[in-house]
């Protein structure tokens, strides 16, 4: 995170999230053969195989978890930001104001075009 905020200002840490039996993704990645559950920490080996790590929505979760605490621990040289969302929390590592930068868009991409237009709305002419 260090060195990608040598060229930015501002970095979105956004993943898919599926939410409840309703979803069609979680009941499709249900129906498939399952990986084995990791317990996901700071020493936690990176699993060889990510498809099947990422097959069981408790190590997700862990990841998601992991990451999102790692952000709001993470200090930023002045100026610079990480936003990410876990559960229905936003979490960064610098603003305290968060009210406008939640969503409830399951799919990633949709997070992706939410936070873009807010990164424009709040002044950044550049998103990558």
């Amino acid at each position: 995170m260090r060195r990608m905020l040598l060229d930015v200002v501002r970095i979105y840490v956004v993943y898919g999230v599926y939410r409840g039996e309703d979803s069609l993704k979680a009941q499709t990645r249900q129906n498939r053969d399952a990986g084995n559950q990791l317990r996901v920490t700071n020493n936690t080996f990176f699993p060889v195989n990510w498809k099947n790590f990422l097959r069981v929505e408790a190590n997700k979760d862990g990841l998601f978890r992991l990451l999102a605490n790692a952000i709001w621990e993470f200090q930023p040289p002045h100026g610079k930001q990480i936003i990410s969302k876990y559960g229905h929390n936003v979490v960064s590592s610098s603003l305290s104001d968060l009210s406008d930068l939640y969503c409830n868009h399951e799919e990633a991409y949709t997070r992706l075009l939410f936070y873009d237009s807010r990164a424009f709305h709040h002044g950044f002419s550049k998103v990558i």
